[in-house]
């Protein structure tokens, strides 16, 4: 009996149809075009694959998760206290040794850079208003302005810490390994399914927002600064409407990959990971012992 052909299955070339070219592969014209009109364009969030990994870089220390938990609850409750220059300072040097262990220099050079920017800026606000306070006639709206950068360089510079934190977190735990810590700690499937599926959630929403910028690009409609201030409907209609379409299929992907993995799995659960503490951890545990105690000595 003659099979049937999948009515999508193109048939044989010829043995003389070599030089034919495909027609599924586009024209060398085409793609240089392509090539040619998307470059200069600047993208709103320039997403990196090394920015949407979950634990799939390599951790130099080879920290438990359970360190690493500690370590962003801790590094979080100092910067966001009442803090010192010097304790967030600390927190920030902590932070940046952490991330040489698993990301990129240029990625952690971009976040450095950030956190410069904008302590920086508030100490430069903070010494122009106090250089102006001994002026007669000082304008009262210019030094408004001034206390509006202190605060906002000051609490934004603290949330960078606290993103460098997490982003460790998520860049060198596997949810394989974050799930077998958990399930150490004795806490109740309650608390470890919504937390691993969390944490799997924001990097595959990242890669489906990748996606939607690539193919705006590709349809020639690139989300440049100055097509959101030109068209801003347009950019709620291009990137937040599919963005939300993806979002129900990213939430069934998980649930099915959760129950795959035995998630839901009642009893006591396995896992190939090793995890335990060593010299590291307990180096990285006396260096948040000590910021701690920075953090209250002579107060």
């Amino acid at each position: 009996m003659t099979p049937r052909s999948h009515p999508d299955t193109q048939p044989a070339a010829p043995a003389d149809a070599a030089t034919t070219p495909n027609p599924v592969t586009p024209p060398t014209a085409s793609r240089s075009a392509l090539g040619s009109a998307n470059a200069g364009r600047e993208n709103l969030c320039a997403i990196t694959p090394a920015m949407l990994t979950f634990g799939t870089t390599t951790d130099r220390l080879r920290l438990d998760p359970r360190t690493k938990l500690l370590a962003a609850l801790t590094i979080n409750i100092l910067v966001l206290g009442r803090v010192t220059p010097a304790d967030l300072l600390a927190c920030f040097g902590f932070t940046a040794i952490l991330l040489a262990t698993t990301v990129r220099w240029r990625l952690i050079l971009g976040w450095a850079s950030g956190f410069v920017f904008l302590l920086g800026g508030a100490w430069l606000a903070t010494y122009a208003e106090t250089s102006a306070s001994g002026v007669s006639g000082t304008n009262t709206a210019a030094n408004s302005a001034l206390d509006i950068l202190v605060f906002a360089g000051l609490w934004m510079s603290r949330f960078v810490v606290a993103g460098g934190i997490f982003w460790y977190l998520i860049a060198s735990t596997s949810s394989g390994q974050l799930t077998a810590a958990l399930t150490r700690m004795q806490l109740p499937r309650t608390v470890i399914v919504p937390v691993t599926v969390m944490l799997r959630y924001v990097p595959s929403a990242l890669a489906d927002l990748r996606a939607i910028f690539d193919t705006m690009r590709l349809r020639g409609v690139a989300p440049t600064w100055g097509r959101v201030l030109a068209h801003p409907g347009h950019t709620v209609e291009f990137i937040l409407v599919p963005l939300l379409a993806s979002s129900t299929r990213i939430a069934d992907d998980l649930t099915a990959s959760g129950l795959v993995r035995g998630l839901g799995k009642r009893g006591r659960r396995t896992c190939v990971w090793p995890i335990g503490f060593g010299g590291a951890n307990l180096v990285v545990v006396l260096v948040l012992v000590a910021l701690v105690a920075s953090r209250f000595v002579g107060r």
